[in-house]
């Protein structure tokens, strides 16, 4: 059966049984830490041996925030970069 109608974002959804009610949600993980590397070097938080964990904090914050999102994603991954050399 072939199915066609507006998605919640606007855009028509012309697929065979297509559900329009999912919500994908992809974090690159390499350019959140980053972000989080710079973003909270000014604060520091350390675990009992020394070792800094804002970086972690920052990240696993961020995760949460994303899952607590109004509609909540059905869908979650978190992406890393390939092993090796890149284009760029």
């Amino acid at each position: 059966m072939h199915s066609s109608k507006l998605c919640s974002s606007g855009l028509a959804c012309s697929l065979l049984m297509f559900d329009c009610s999912c919500r994908l949600i992809l974090l690159d993980a390499f350019a959140l830490l980053y972000r989080s590397h710079f973003g909270w070097k000014d604060v520091r938080l350390n675990a009992k041996t020394g070792e800094d964990t804002g970086i972690l904090f920052a990240f696993v914050r961020t995760v949460f925030d994303l899952l607590e999102l109004e509609p909540p994603p059905t869908h979650f991954a978190v992406v890393f970069d390939a092993a090796g050399h890149t284009f760029r």
